[in-house]
């Protein structure tokens, strides 16, 4: 049997539920201070998540782990995903990728192949 390529997975691995959403920028409140507005969910729909490569880096004082994934989704009509957009996995809410690219498979445009970062680290103080 032959072997399939990355950019032709099996749609029965696209089987992690997910949200993919539109980030929105801060608002003027009026008073001189500014209100953070959450982002417009875009799509709730299924990919495969894999993880190629991570590492260990140290910033800002504290050790942060960068993990690079490459998310696949099947194309549909209207699915409008762009680079700083982030995908939410369903079940696991704390688990947030940010789309770094974005790459569009075949003439048809049948797969939508994501490079993505997740960060994860220590929040406190660095104490």
């Amino acid at each position: 049997m032959a072997r399939r390529s990355v950019d032709h997975p099996r749609i029965g691995n696209l089987r992690t539920p997910v949200l993919v959403i539109k980030p929105n920028t801060a608002s003027n409140d009026g008073i001189g201070g500014i209100t953070p507005n959450p982002g417009t969910q875009v799509a709730d729909t299924f990919c495969e998540i894999r993880s190629p490569t991570g590492r260990e880096v140290f910033m800002a004082g504290r050790n942060e782990s960068i993990v690079t994934h490459v998310i696949t989704f099947r194309d549909f009509d209207g699915f409008d995903i762009r680079p700083g957009y982030d995908i939410i996995m369903k079940e696991f809410t704390d688990r947030i990728y940010r789309v770094q690219t974005i790459r569009r498979t075949q003439e048809r445009g049948v797969w939508v192949i994501i490079n993505a970062e997740e960060k994860s680290g220590d929040s406190g103080s660095g104490c």
